[in-house]
């Protein structure tokens, strides 16, 4: 069993930000593999849909914490379960990358980023696959504040570089993760 966590800000507001790239991506893979149906669990502090990858049972969370206390629903949701850290995939907006970027690394540190930062608290390990999306518009610079602009919507140019090569590209890498550690 596999814990596919994807990150982002619950509300309205917060629905087509850069940092709701995480929820993005695990909509597509819910629709992928028939899982569509979310349930809000209050003590898992998020929205959980449970799937099938290749006969590998998929619990899929979106926490409905912020950002920055999304490893109150990733500890939650794990003890629920009964998941080791070694079987989570966490997919995240990642600052340091260009939009169009995407990263899977088997484990590693949160890199500037809260969710992960609380997500590594919680858990007292950084030993859990991430999939980091890069979220950087080109008019950006690394040395820039990224609050000014990992809460605003994608740009038009951006949002179709979402939709027809990240989106895909990020499903791709979430699969050969799923295939490469069953």
């Amino acid at each position: 069993m596999k814990l596919i966590v994807g990150l982002g800000n619950i509300g309205i507001k917060y629905r087509y930000t850069r940092h709701n790239i995480g929820f993005d991506v695990i909509d597509a893979f819910a629709r992928e593999i028939n899982a569509t149906n979310w349930v809000v669990k209050s003590k898992l502090k998020g929205a959980v849909a449970e799937g099938d990858f290749q006969g590998e049972k998929i619990i899929l969370l979106k926490p409905t914490t912020l950002m920055n206390r999304s490893g109150q629903a990733v500890l939650a949701t794990m003890r629920f379960y009964k998941i080791l850290p070694a079987d989570i995939l966490i997919i995240n907006d990642d600052w340091n990358l260009a939009t169009g970027i995407t990263r899977l690394r088997a484990q590693g540190s949160h890199g500037g980023h809260n969710g992960l930062k609380d997500i590594i608290t919680q858990l007292k390990t950084q030993e859990f696959a991430r999939l980091r999306i890069g979220v950087r518009p080109d008019c950006a610079q690394k040395t820039d504040d990224p609050l000014d602009f990992v809460l605003e919507t994608f740009s038009e140019q951006d949002q179709k570089i979402i939709l027809d090569k990240i989106v895909p590209e990020a499903l791709e890498k979430l699969q050969s993760y799923l295939l490469a550690f069953p």
